[in-house]
């Protein structure tokens, strides 16, 4: 009820003034876009899919659209085939990316459900899409993608997929997710699907969050360590193959806590962990 309150909040003022709207006087929402479940570069944010799938809901109540950005979290990199089946619901537009061809070469795909594609189908150029790419649908990177997507799929292909499922093994062994989120210095713990990410105690009169180099410490000790990671503000985060298995992960995980000891981040509180 507070959800649906608090979106109700949001949404009414710029979608139930009918004669506001009509007048152009005020702001007029086209749309609800989100992140599902996770948003990356902001953070690597773990959102409440209670709160997300509500937001949804309100939204389809007042006509709104609605858009998936799941170019980092869809392609099972949160453990399934699509961050929208986490909701329970199928977005209008869902745009994807990244994993679409296993990181291989960049390409993106959007998908739009029936009515918002029609709704562009015109032979007058006013009522047509005509964006395009120059690189648009070329041949290496659909290969690519058409290949991945099968690895991906498949249970004989992807050893965390078992036949006939719809969730990937769990990669992250859980006593090692829970020790790291009892490391001093680690505020925040995030693990889930192919992510493992864990925020840093920003030091006092310190930038936080994206301002904040927090991590790079932290991350030089993984690159030293053979891990590749990148620091996102003071979060340093690890992102395992849909297809890497449970032994690789664990070992990156491992690296992850001798990192932390070997680059100390300082202690804080007890770290809450979000799993």
């Amino acid at each position: 009820q507070a959800y649906a309150a608090y979106a109700a909040r949001v949404l009414d003022p710029v979608t139930g003034d009918a004669a506001a709207l009509a007048a152009g006087t005020g702001p007029v929402a086209a749309a609800l876009i989100i992140e599902p479940v996770v948003q990356g570069a902001g953070g690597m944010v773990l959102v409440d899919p209670l709160f997300q799938r509500i937001l949804v809901d309100e939204a389809r109540k007042r006509g709104l659209p609605v858009i998936f950005d799941e170019i980092f979290a869809g392609l099972w990199r949160l453990g399934r085939r699509t961050a929208a089946s986490v909701l329970g619901v199928h977005p209008d537009v869902a745009c994807y990316g990244k994993l679409l061809t296993g990181g291989s070469v960049s390409l993106a795909a959007t998908l739009a459900a029936g009515p918002v594609f029609e709704s562009f189908r015109s032979a007058e150029p006013a009522g047509a899409l005509l964006h395009g790419h120059s690189y648009a649908a070329n041949p290496i990177a659909c290969a690519a993608a058409a290949t991945a997507l099968r690895l991906l799929d498949d249970p004989a292909a992807n050893p965390n997929l078992a036949p006939g499922a719809h969730v990937l093994s769990e990669l992250w062994p859980v006593e090692l997710v829970t020790e790291l989120s009892q490391r001093p210095g680690v505020a925040r713990v995030v693990s889930l699907g192919t992510l493992l990410a864990a925020q840093l105690h920003a030091k006092a009169a310190s930038p936080v969050g994206n301002k904040s180099d927090r991590a790079r410490e932290v991350v030089a000790a993984l690159w030293a360590r053979g891990v590749a990671a990148r620091p996102l503000g003071d979060v340093v985060y690890l992102l395992a193959s849909p297809t890497a298995s449970p032994a690789t992960c664990a070992a990156a995980a491992r690296s992850l806590l001798d990192a932390l000891d070997r680059a100390p981040v300082g202690s804080g509180p007890a770290a809450a962990s979000a799993v």
